[in-house]
């Protein structure tokens, strides 16, 4: 809680942090813990889940939203897709795909759990401080529409790319 305290005062306005978490190398209550530090610290923080092993969240002082335009102009620029490409997404769908919920989902996910603290450093003694191993189902339980996250005007885009994320 303390660090993200103090790196919530490092950048400009509606800048983020993006904290990469180990969902397989840690217990359940860890990563709970994680992410109810995170959302004491950040009004707006949004879980994405690029592979079976690993979480990603993005925090922010703002709302967190998806510029679909900008995405795909992104991603037109040669060294974007390669490096992204480089990592598994062959495309910016396949990249918002990997979108799992935002900050009222997470604090209803985190609810019960404390956060992580300088006092208590439970992360460091991980092995003494393990409730039970990871459940992925209850995380991916808290899934929400894409179209949380796109502009109005996306909207039938949004709706297209969740019916794809369900079918799958």
């Amino acid at each position: 809680r303390e660090f993200y305290r103090l790196v919530k005062q490092r950048p400009a306005p509606g800048g983020v942090l993006s904290q990469w978490i180990p969902l397989e190398q840690q217990p359940d209550n860890l990563t709970r813990g994680m992410i109810a530090s995170l959302l004491e610290a950040f009004s707006e923080v949004t879980l994405w889940i690029p592979s079976d092993y690993e979480a990603i969240l993005v925090a922010s002082d703002r709302p967190l939203t998806v510029d679909w335009a900008r995405w795909q102009q992104e991603w037109a620029k040669p060294s974007v897709a390669r490096s992204l490409m480089d990592v598994g997404f062959t495309s910016p769908y396949g990249l918002l795909g990997t979108y799992v919920a935002g900050t009222e989902a997470l604090r209803r996910y985190v609810q019960g759990y404390p956060a992580m603290t300088d006092d208590h450093p439970r992360v460091e003694y991980f092995l003494s401080n393990a409730d039970r191993p990871f459940h992925p189902e209850e995380l991916l339980a808290l899934a929400e529409p894409l179209g949380a996250r796109l502009s109005r005007a996306e909207g039938l885009e949004a709706q297209r790319l969740d019916r794809e994320r369900e079918a799958n």
